[in-house]
């Protein structure tokens, strides 16, 4: 019995935390995060501007004249280049494979689907023409119909 009383206060205790989920109020607490997101950018904005603009007057007084920086920067952007066209060389194998498997897709995709047209049409063309013959037959037998009609009162 001790244990049946036990068990039964352990599920009331569960059922009682799930039912005070239902009532917290998400909508207030996800206002309260963002406004305290946007107060905190408010806050230090300065710090961070105070902080960039620093980096720039340093950039300033610690480089050379132009005519230097345009000779200093040429090796590193040499580098650069280089490195990127040895990449772009050793990896374009592997690129020129994966767009050629992607225009087969493309293609094939075209393909079923000019494909699913076509059957469309020539539904849409057989449908047109059965309807075009009922309705010469139903034209010619009325017409038979009333010719009948002016023969015989005559």
């Amino acid at each position: 019995m001790h244990l049946k009383v036990e068990f039964s206060s352990a599920i009331d205790a569960v059922a009682g935390f799930f039912d005070k989920l239902w009532h917290i109020d998400l909508s207030g607490a996800g206002r309260a995060i963002m406004e305290g997101f946007i107060g905190g950018l408010k806050s230090m904005w300065s710090a961070v501007t105070n902080f960039v603009g620093g980096i720039a007057d340093w950039i300033a007084s610690h480089k050379g004249p132009i005519s230097y920086d345009r000779r200093l920067l040429i090796p590193a952007g040499q580098a650069i280049m280089g490195g990127f066209n040895r990449a772009l060389m050793s990896g374009f194998e592997v690129v020129k494979g994966n767009v050629s498997g992607m225009a087969d897709g493309i293609r094939s995709m075209f393909d079923d689907a000019g494909s699913r047209v076509q059957l469309c049409l020539m539904r849409y063309r057989v449908i047109s023409q059965i309807t075009y013959l009922v309705h010469y037959q139903l034209l010619m037998k009325s017409t038979r119909r009333k010719s009948q009609l002016l023969l015989t009162s005559l």
